[in-house]
Order: structure tokens, then sequence, then C-alpha cells
């Protein structure tokens, strides 16, 4: 059961993290203009 919580946790991590940083972009290259 351990093994796979942390299996899930070692994906759901880096994707998360790799989604948040993908936005973070993306908001920082679009202009702010409304």
């Amino acid at each position: 059961m351990f093994a796979f919580v942390f299996r899930r946790l070692g994906l759901v991590v880096p994707t998360f993290l790799g989604v948040t940083l993908f936005a973070f972009v993306l908001i920082r290259l679009i202009p702010g203009d409304p």
C-alpha cells in the first residue's frame, strides 16, 4: 500500500510543479492588459 502511495506521489508532485511553472511562465509572457 505504501509503495502505491509513494509511486502516486512521485508522479503527482512533479506534474503539479510542472503545471504551476507552466502557468506562471504563461502569465508572465502574456501582456497584462485585460
